[in-house]
């Protein structure tokens, strides 16, 4: 085997939440391949929110387990726009199952979560003890694959 070495921009530049219902078109067993074939419809609303760049931060390591490899997935970020109606759309998400997707910084599209294995997002509001402080909403989003999360390429 051959490696070559080339520097990788680390971080998420975004992330994507749907819920199951959301989604259709499941393969029996999702793949790099196939993964983005999955169709996504997700429901409009007009809330404006952005996401702390930085604050982006995706665990997935494996770990073993009686009956072989566990994924725990643990997603983090942080919504600055703390209102009323970023906080009543985040409530119709709450603990209801889900999927993410997220892009790179380096451009690589990876998908945590399935129909037979979402996970579930939470969240609270961060407030903060000065002015130096980061505030809004932090949004969690945690669950279990019995497989590696996987890449997709968006098909037209």
């Amino acid at each position: 085997m051959t490696f070559n070495i080339e520097e990788q921009v680390a971080g998420f530049a975004s992330v994507e939440l749907f819920l199951i219902s959301e989604t259709g078109n499941w393969p029996l067993v999702v793949n790099d391949g196939n993964a983005g074939t999955i169709t996504l419809n997700p429901e409009v609303n007009d809330v404006d929110g952005s996401i702390d760049p930085d604050s982006i931060n995706i665990s997935d390591d494996p770990k073993d387990d009686v009956s072989g490899q566990i994924w725990p997935i643990d997603i983090r970020y942080l919504f600055l726009a703390r209102n009323a109606a970023m906080e009543q759309l985040l409530e119709q998400y709450a603990n209801k199952p889900c999927i993410v997707r997220g892009c790179g910084n380096d451009g690589n599209r990876k998908q945590w979560g399935t129909d037979q294995e979402p996970l579930y997002m939470t969240y609270k509001n961060i407030y903060g003890t000065n002015m130096q402080d980061r505030h809004g909403i932090e949004v969690s989003i945690k669950g279990d694959l019995s497989s590696r999360p996987v890449y997709f390429t968006i098909i037209e």
